[in-house]
């Protein structure tokens, strides 16, 4: 009751109304396919996971972004809803690099299962609980429709582009109930992988790139072009807009487009970039498993930050990159692909069990460099960015995020321990038990959500030993 009393209100309070309904459409068909190798098109045939319908305006001059959205998924969490949760991500507070905590993101018009609607924000306004009109059972659909607008800003003070992940209402997990964690380190986003169609509106001039596959353009009348993407299962969609010039790869069906500021000065960088990802792609593909997709784009900033540092998205990876592409760049830019796998198409509980995203991806670009530049390079890449790091652990590598006090120390046992967890365990069990491992768990929960027992079965399948006493020592659980 009091956490009931302290939800705010959307609206002013009011009198008891009957229930307005309103007419509610079925989502229209959508090509999910088209954003697929040719291989994996049935993937998509998904009827478990959330249905995205979103259309999206983007007024770069007045810094905002209007939608609509129409949200469609079947009940899959074993009981009768009550209500559902919309995750707010671009409202999360202020992390502790004192980027973000300046978005607000305005959510109106809501009806669900075809009555207009009302609901309360929770979790520091970065939740919208909405209250169904009669419970929903298991395995019935719950339909949702809404316009949101928010205002939006550069990565980079006066770059002139825009990434906008996970700017839209995202539908939460249910773990026993509606997760609505908030964190300040940086990694925020936890949720079911979903099939989108989205319709993005941009000035004429300005490219929308997106998650997924772009499979049209339109010229409008009004000074505008209108994007549309479809996606196959993603773990949330992203886009970004500006006026890009790019550099391109391919490699197995995918092909990999580096945009960038068309005056930025980038052009060398966004090729060797668009070529190390497409050795990344290959080496991935052989030691993970397959990347599904026709389509991965990067974002490329000029930071001027000091250092590089990359965002993951499904199919859409930003890299601030610090003025010129360096041995720096090649690892981060390999470490957000192998997030591709342990994130995208793998996904975790990033607060409870952040190393089985962020230690994998960092031991992906030790993995990358061994395959193309020898054993030599990786082991100094190694030492760098893994021996170097580790050394200043205090802690196991697989607590959650709120069990590390400080970012350095996060950064240092999860990034750091986790991928000398990673090695040591590839030399205790050899190469072919290792990535034989690895496969078998990509191959079980592909598009799912996975825990610290899931991968540590596959590899003590693969191995035929009993794994626990190295998992338990190096991660503390």
């Amino acid at each position: 009751l009091i956490l009931c009393a302290m939800l705010i209100p959307i609206g002013a309070a009011a009198a008891p109304q009957p229930a307005r309904i309103v007419a509610q459409a079925e989502l229209p068909p959508a090509n999910y396919a088209a954003a697929m190798r040719p291989a994996f098109a049935g993937d998509v045939n998904r009827p478990d996971l959330p249905h995205y319908d979103l259309d999206l305006t983007v007024d770069p001059r007045a810094r905002r972004l209007s939608g609509h959205m129409q949200l469609v998924f079947r009940n899959m969490t074993g009981v009768a809803l009550n209500d559902i949760v919309l995750r707010l991500y671009p409202q999360f507070p202020r992390d502790i690099f004192g980027d973000g905590g300046n978005i607000k993101m305005d959510v109106s018009n809501v009806v669900v299962q075809g009555q207009a609607t009302t609901g309360s924000y929770e979790a520091r306004r970065t939740a919208l609980r909405l209250p169904l009109p009669a419970p929903v059972a298991p395995q019935t659909s719950v339909n949702v429709s809404l316009d949101f607008s928010a205002n939006i800003e550069p990565w980079q003070r006066n770059e002139g582009t825009f990434p906008l992940p996970s700017h839209y209402p995202m539908l939460a997990v249910w773990q026993n109930g509606w997760r609505t964690d908030v964190s300040s380190f940086p990694d925020r986003v936890y949720a079911t992988s979903g099939l989108y169609r989205a319709r993005i509106n941009v000035p004429t001039g300005w490219t929308a790139i997106s998650s997924g596959s772009t499979i049209g353009t339109t010229a409008n009348d009004n000074g505008t072009t209108t994007f549309e993407a479809v996606t196959g299962p993603v773990r949330e969609f992203a886009f970004s807009v500006g006026r890009f010039a790019s550099a391109r790869a391919s490699h197995e069906g995918t092909e990999i487009v580096v945009y960038h500021r068309a005056d930025d000065g980038l052009d060398a960088a966004a090729d060797a970039m668009a070529k190390h990802a497409a050795a990344s792609l290959a080496t991935f593909n052989s030691k993970f498993g397959p990347y599904p997709y026709r389509a991965l784009e990067f974002h490329l900033i000029n930071g001027r930050r000091g250092y590089d540092i990359g965002a993951e998205f499904p199919g859409l990876i930003v890299i601030l990159l610090n003025g010129r592409y360096t041995q720096e760049t090649r690892f981060v830019t390999a470490h957000e692909v192998g997030h591709q796998w342990f994130y995208g198409l793998i996904g975790n509980d990033i607060f409870n069990e952040p190393w089985l995203d962020e230690s994998f991806a960092q031991y992906s670009g030790i993995v990358v460099e061994e395959q193309w530049a020898g054993k030599a390079a990786a082991n100094r890449m190694y030492d760098q960015n893994v021996t170097r790091l580790s050394r200043r652990a205090t802690l196991p590598a697989g607590l959650s995020i709120g069990e590390y006090q400080t970012w350095n120390g996060y950064y240092a046992s999860v990034y750091g321990r986790g991928a000398q967890f990673l090695h040591t365990l590839r030399g205790e069990i050899g190469d072919a038990a290792f990535f034989g491992g690895l496969q078998r768990y990509f191959a079980a929960h592909k598009y799912g959500i996975v825990h610290s027992a899931d991968v540590q079965t596959a590899l003590e399948q693969s191995s035929g030993r009993d794994l626990d006493p190295l998992f338990q020592r190096w991660l503390g659980r």
